[in-house]
């Protein structure tokens, strides 16, 4: 077995958590995030799969920020977990991700969007659900290259629309599912 099937095996079974593993887990967080989302951290209604969500989206987001610093991404890549069938997301799991990345994010150390969008992709598909990386690039007023990377699931942007206008990026890639 290569190191980096390893690493997928460790890093797969590590976050076998973030899946809801009942009816009623599924139906306590779909409730959570029809009735306006999820909560906030500061406030009591964190569940203790709220917490633990958010402790596997920050581990994924110091992981992929330290991998990029050190790797290129086509060795990154390899890590990510693989989507075999992947089914439409719910919009209380894309709500559920949203706010599990953005709230990791203020303490994932520099997590810039490529990280956030590589965490918000593997959390998706460790529950079976599909999306797609896009990185686009847009210039500046100054005239310098600006590149972005955000996540969408059914063309609905999960991660990586915070107060940028995504239509002045020009698309270059998206990222899909590996096989």
């Amino acid at each position: 077995m290569h190191s980096h099937q390893r690493w997928r095996t460790r890093l797969m079974w590590a976050l076998r958590i973030v899946a809801p593993t009942s009816r009623a887990c599924s139906r306590t967080l779909r409730a959570r995030a029809l009735s306006g989302g999820m909560p906030s951290a500061r406030k009591r209604g964190v569940s203790l799969a709220d917490v633990r969500y958010l402790t596997a989206t920050w581990a994924l987001l110091v992981f992929y920020r330290i991998a990029l610093a050190f790797a290129p991404y086509r060795l990154v890549r390899r890590v990510l977990p693989v989507q075999r069938t992947p089914r439409t997301a719910p919009s209380w799991a894309l709500a559920r991700t949203r706010w599990a990345v953005s709230n990791a994010a203020r303490a994932a150390f520099g997590a810039t969007c490529l990280p956030q969008a590589l965490a918000a992709n593997a959390l998706l598909s460790l529950q079976g659900y599909g999306s797609v990386i896009r990185i686009g690039v847009r210039r500046s007023e100054s005239g310098a290259v600006q590149a972005h990377a955000w996540v969408l699931s059914d063309d609905r942007v999960v991660v990586g629309d915070d107060g940028e206008c995504l239509e002045s990026f020009t698309p270059l890639t998206d990222l899909g599912p590996r096989a």
